[in-house]
C-alpha cells in the first residue's frame, strides 16, 4: 500500500480478470469421474446454455427483443445510442454490433443480466460474457483514440479553449489552459475488510471509488485517472500532488509500490504535455496543493479577518474561475446519465470500472458536442468585463453611502402591466 503522502489506488483490483472459457457444445460429455468444484462450474455453466438453446427452440413464437429490428428511437432507448451510431463504432474498430448494443444497454439501464436475457432470449451467462469482452475492446481501441496522449496534445487543447475564455483568462499564445476536477462512484460494500476501509468515505458515508477527470474549456475530456480509494488520503490535493511530482512519476516504471506502476499511461499527460505557466483552473479542494510551475485559479477563501470578499477578489472567482470550472461540472453530470453510475455499481465491476468510465468518456466525446461554444455576441463585451475584473470600486455601496439618510423603496418596473 502506497504511503499516505500519495493517494491510495485500488488498481490491484483491476488485475482480476474473468477467467474466459471456450465451449464447444458438440463435445460436452456427461462426466462419469469425481470432478473438482471448478470443473462442475464450467460444466454446469455450458449445460445452462445448452438448457436456454433448447428453450427457445422449444417455444419459438414467445415475444422476444431482436436488434436487428430496433429503430433508431428504440435503439437509442435502450442503449443511449441510435443504430447509426452503433453501426460507425462496429465499423471503425471491427466490433460486433449485437455486442455494442449489449454493453451500451447494461450501461444505460442498469439492469441485471437476467432481465435483458429474459428480453433478448440470451442466458444471462451469455449477457455478462458479452459485457465484459465488449469492456476489453472498445478500450483498446475507443479509448486510445480519443483519451490521454495519442490523441491529446497542446494544439488539441488550444483548438478546444473557446476564443472567448482566452481573451477573458488573457492567456499567453504558448500556454494552454484545462480543468480539473475528482468526483465520486459508489460501489457496494466490499466483502475484503480492508477494501472497505480504503473505500468509505467519512464525507458522503458510504462506500465508493474516486476518480479524477481533465477537460478542456469546451467540456470535452482529456483525460481520466484512477480509481483511487475514498479515505482521507485520498482527496483531490494528495491525488494533484502525486501526479505533478516528477520524482514521483519518474519512480512509476521500477518501483512495484508506486499506485501508477501498472498505470503509467494516466501519468503521461502531465510528463508530455502541460508545461510550465500552463493555466490549471481549480475548485477550493485544490487550495493546499504543493507548489509548482503552474498557474493555479482557483475560488479564493474569505480571510478570518474579514466577512467577506474585496470586489476585485469577488470579480476574479466569478469570472476567471466559476464561469470556466461550469464546463467541468456539467461534463461529469453528463457521463453520470449512464445509469449504470448513478446507482450503486456491483462488485464484479468494480475491478473494471476504470475502463467502464474511460469508455462511457470516450463515447462522450465521439458523438457529444462541445458544453461551450464561442458566443458571437460576447465579443464586444470582452474589454468591459476585463476592466471590470480589475475595478476595485463597489457601485452599490457607495451609491448606498451617499444615501444613508434616503429611505430605499424597490418598485417593479412593470408593476403596471401585472395582473392580480
Amino acid at each position: 500500500m502506497a504511503s499516505q503522502t500519495h493517494p491510495q489506488s485500488l488498481f490491484p483490483l483491476q488485475k482480476m480478470t474473468l477467467v474466459k472459457t471456450e465451449l464447444s457444445l458438440s463435445k460436452l460429455v456427461i462426466p462419469t469421474k469425481p470432478i473438482t468444484n471448478e470443473q462442475l462450474s464450467t460444466y454446469h455453466e455450458a449445460l445452462s446454455y445448452v438448457a436456454t438453446d433448447y428453450k427457445n427452440q422449444l417455444n419459438p413464437d414467445v415475444n422476444r427483443i431482436c436488434y436487428e429490428t430496433l429503430n433508431n428511437e428504440q435503439c437509442e432507448s435502450f442503449s443511449g445510442l441510435t443504430k447509426q451510431q452503433i453501426q460507425q463504432l462496429a465499423t471503425e474498430y471491427n466490433l460486433t454490433e449485437q455486442n455494442i448494443f449489449l454493453f451500451y444497454t447494461k450501461c444505460n439501464t442498469d439492469n441485471s443480466d437476467r432481465l435483458p436475457g429474459t428480453m433478448f432470449g440470451m442466458s444471462h451467462q451469455l449477457i455478462s460474457r458479452c459485457f465484459n469482452q465488449c469492456i476489453e475492446d472498445p478500450y483498446n481501441s475507443l479509448v486510445s483514440d480519443e483519451l490521454g496522449v495519442n490523441s491529446w496534445n497542446r494544439k488539441n487543447i488550444n483548438e478546444h479553449t473557446p476564443q472567448f475564455a482566452k481573451d477573458l483568462l488573457q492567456i499567453d499564445p504558448n500556454n494552454v489552459v484545462v480543468c480539473m476536477d475528482g468526483f465520486p462512484i459508489y460501489i457496494e460494500k466490499p466483502g475484503d475488510f480492508a477494501l472497505q476501509k480504503l473505500t468509505w468515505s467519512s464525507q458522503t458515508l458510504r462506500n465508493c471509488v474516486k476518480f479524477h477527470c481533465i477537460t478542456t474549456l469546451d467540456g470535452t475530456f482529456v483525460g481520466i485517472q484512477g480509481s483511487y480509494g475514498a479515505t482521507g488520503h485520498n482527496n483531490e490535493e494528495t491525488i494533484i500532488d502525486s501526479l505533478t511530482n516528477n520524482n514521483y512519476l519518474f519512480d512509476t516504471e521500477d518501483n512495484e509500490v508506486n499506485i501508477y506502476h501498472n498505470n503509467m499511461t494516466q501519468t503521461l499527460f502531465f510528463k508530455n504535455v502541460l508545461q510550465d505557466n500552463d493555466i490549471l483552473i481549480l475548485d477550493r479542494r485544490y487550495t493546499r496543493m504543493k507548489k509548482r510551475h503552474y498557474q493555479i485559479k482557483t475560488l479564493q477563501s474569505i480571510p478570518k479577518s474579514k466577512t467577506h470578499l474585496s470586489t476585485k477578489q469577488a470579480n476574479e472567482s466569478r469570472f476567471l474561475v466559476t464561469f470556466h470550472r461550469n464546463v467541468v461540472e456539467r461534463a461529469i453530470g453528463r457521463l453520470k446519465k449512464w445509469k449504470l453510475l448513478q446507482n450503486r455499481v456491483v462488485y464484479q465491476y468494480v475491478s473494471k470500472l476504470h475502463e467502464i468510465v474511460s469508455i462511457l468518456v470516450s463515447t462522450i466525446n465521439k458523438f457529444d458536442g462541445p458544453l461551450y461554444k464561442d458566443p458571437l455576441n460576447k465579443y464586444k463585451y470582452i474589454k468591459t468585463i476585463v476592466q471590470h475584473i480589475s475595478d476595485s470600486q463597489n457601485e452599490l455601496q457607495e451609491l448606498t453611502n451617499k444615501n444613508q439618510s434616503h429611505l430605499w423603496k424597490l418598485v417593479a418596473r412593470n408593476r403596471n402591466k401585472i395582473i392580480d
